[in-house]
């Protein structure tokens, strides 16, 4: 840590002690652009780089046991990325087959926009039957039309 930076430190009985956060230079972030060709890799939108634009992202979080390895980052566009910090807010799930740091080892992707009526009844489903919503959804595809 350097003299003059500030430093947060979420105190946690759950989450691990996380690995010190240290910054890309300029030319490993374009680094990390150009081989991206400055798209997300999430939704797959191409934007220029920026606080609200394509951001250097850890694939696995420092706070999960992520280390900034330059194989650890990826690019996101500014929405990808906070949907990704939410989603790792309250996750317990093992990083190495998460969607959000692996994006390129899942072949279909798709995103639902919500409106907070239905984000909240998600949560409601989710906390009710213990289970994420992903899961729901690919039992209620399988099962649909067999009856």
């Amino acid at each position: 840590m350097k003299e003059g930076f500030p430093v947060w430190r979420l105190i946690s009985d759950i989450i691990k002690e996380g690995n010190v956060r240290t910054y890309l230079s300029e030319k490993e972030k374009i680094d990390i652009f150009t081989k991206a060709n400055y798209g997300c890799a999430i939704c797959k939108k191409h934007v220029l780089p920026g606080t609200r634009g394509l951001q250097a992202d850890h694939k696995i979080p420092l706070i999960r046991g992520g280390t900034n390895d330059l194989g650890n980052w990826q690019a996101l566009c500014h929405n990808c990325n906070v949907v990704k910090r939410r989603q790792c807010m309250n996750c317990s799930d093992d990083c190495l087959s998460c969607y959000w740091a692996f994006p390129e080892k899942t072949n279909n992707k798709i995103m639902v926009f919500l409106d907070d009526d239905d984000a909240d009844r998600v949560e409601i489903i989710e906390r009710e039957t213990g289970d994420k919503i992903e899961n729901i959804l690919k039992r209620y595809i399988h099962g649909y039309g067999k009856k």
